[in-house]
C-alpha cells in the first residue's frame, strides 16, 4: 500500500483557538478564524481596514515575487499574504 502525502501541523494559537499552520511537501498553509461569522467573501469586502488575509503563503523570495507580478500587470482579487522569514 502506498501512503500519501503527510500533514503536519503545528500547534494552534489563540483562546479559544482560531490560528494554526499545516504543511505538506515543504509548503505551510496558515489558517485563521475570522473574529464574525456569516457568508464567506473575499476579506478585502468584509474588513477593508486590512486586518485580514485569505490566504498567507511563506516562500523564499517575496521581493522578487511582488516584482514579478508587478511587471505583468497581476490584478488579485482575494487578499494573499507572501511573506519570507528574515531571520534574526
Amino acid at each position: 500500500m502506498t501512503r500519501g502525502p503527510r500533514w503536519s501541523i503545528a500547534p494552534f494559537w489563540n483562546e479559544p483557538p482560531s490560528f494554526c499552520i499545516v504543511c505538506r511537501n515543504g509548503v505551510n498553509i496558515m489558517l485563521a478564524q475570522f473574529e464574525v461569522t456569516g457568508v464567506m467573501r473575499p476579506n478585502r469586502v468584509a474588513d477593508p481596514e486590512g486586518g485580514a488575509w485569505d490566504a498567507y503563503i511563506s516562500i523564499d523570495n517575496a521581493d522578487g515575487l511582488h516584482a514579478e507580478f508587478t511587471s505583468k500587470g497581476v490584478k488579485i482579487g482575494y487578499r494573499l499574504c507572501f511573506g519570507q522569514d528574515l531571520g534574526e
